[in-house]
């Protein structure tokens, strides 16, 4: 080969390189590939994607209160939209480990752990969501999307049992086998997903445990020191208090003679003393009922922490509707991992937090957390962060 063509046929091998490269990027994902390309052309290829390309036109279609429901300070609002992931199959995290068909490993790391799917199903992680076991109890800063056969994926967490760092009776240290509950606070959420500290969360979990320990004495007529039983130092373990799961159970049964039913709908609102503390909208139904029990309890738990003797105050259908379109800021997106894209943006009284699915470039959940009060959303939690892609 003389040295002309030579160097016309490496022109050729690179043009063909770079045109297939194009091809790669410049179409939509499939799984396969999703679960093989390297980090550096993941990152490459999701950078392409803008937040304004992802939510164009009316975000919540076809949306109407379907159902709402009063008990005490306790108000649920059942929520029907528009859903357009309905043909996909997801498992939710509390069945996935159920049926083991997923292993969330202890990294002794704090802040991460580690998941592998052995299923051939696609499962889904609802930021909030706890874990038991392991050194200590998680919660999962995140909403993620597990693809099929995929393995090591890292889940961001935060510890919701301060002082542990061993074996807990016969649990096992190295994996986390349930996930039953979810957070059930606004000051929680906001510490957790929102402002991203850990501190903050130690500290939420002491008062959701106190406001929990007030609350119940309205229900029983008898002080309870959550803080001062066994379950102290564990947010899951108080949860699991006694008293508490009764005065649930009541709670639930009261609500469900009256007709609460979570079929045909895919979400919930929630109001308490009057205020939203939290909108959860999913774009498929089965993935919505898959979640709806810890939902509710996550709702009802907050309600008995926030249980006071003033007046009920209540809020109107319009008020949920209104929340759900209004106007919001600082809008802000990151890569979680290849399937998963989370959207953030604020409103005046409510952090809104949106996970995609990247094959579908279409929203799975979105939910709104009231910002309570006496918290304050730090200056950098909506900043573009973009974490490492497995």
């Amino acid at each position: 080969m003389n040295k002309n063509a030579f160097i016309v046929l490496t022109l050729l091998v690179l043009a063909l390189g770079t045109a297939y490269t194009f091809k790669i990027q410049s179409e939509n994902w499939t799984l396969k590939k999703e679960l093989n390309l390297k980090k550096s052309s993941a990152k490459q290829s999701y950078s392409l994607l803008k937040a304004s390309d992802i939510i164009k036109g009316k975000f919540i279609e076809e949306l109407s209160i379907y159902k709402s429901f009063q008990y005490e300070n306790l108000q649920i609002f059942i929520l029907k939209s528009k859903t357009m992931l309905n043909h996909e199959n997801f498992c939710c995290l509390k069945d996935a480990l159920k049926a083991k068909k997923a292993i969330i490993r202890e990294t002794s790391n704090v802040s991460k752990l580690s998941i592998d799917n052995l299923s051939n199903e696609t499962i889904y992680i609802n930021s909030g969501e706890i874990v038991r076991g392991g050194k200590q109890d998680r919660t999962i800063q995140n909403d993620y999307i597990i693809g099929p056969g995929s393995f090591n994926n890292v889940i961001e967490s935060y510890c919701v049992e301060k002082g542990r760092w061993q074996q807990r009776g016969d649990e096992k240290s190295e994996i986390f086998e349930t996930s039953e509950n979810l957070l059930g606070s606004s000051e929680l959420r906001t510490a957790n997903s929102v402002n991203n500290d850990q501190n903050e969360v130690w500290k939420s979990v002491t008062d959701i445990q106190n406001n929990m320990s007030n609350g119940l004495r309205y229900y029983t007529k008898t002080y309870h020191d959550i803080n001062g039983s066994i379950a102290s130092s564990s947010l899951e373990l108080s949860l699991n208090y006694g008293a508490l799961k009764q005065v649930r159970e009541k709670i639930r049964a009261e609500l469900i003679s009256k007709g609460l039913d979570f079929k045909g709908s895919n979400g919930i609102a929630v109001a308490i003393n009057g205020e939203i503390v939290s909108i959860d909208l999913y774009n498929n139904e089965s993935l919505f009922l898959q979640l709806s029990d810890k939902l509710l309890n996550a709702a009802i738990d907050e309600s008995i922490s926030k249980k006071n003797e003033v007046e009920y105050r209540t809020i109107e259908q319009i008020d949920i509707i209104h929340s759900i379109h209004a106007k919001t800021d600082n809008e802000n997106y990151k890569i979680v991992n290849p399937l998963t894209l989370v959207y953030s943006s604020k409103q005046k009284e409510l952090f809104v937090y949106s996970s995609i699915y990247n094959p579908q470039q279409l929203w799975l959940h979105r939910t709104w957390t009231r910002i309570s009060e006496n918290k304050t959303i730090k200056n950098d939690a909506l900043m573009y962060r973009n974490i490492e892609v497995n």
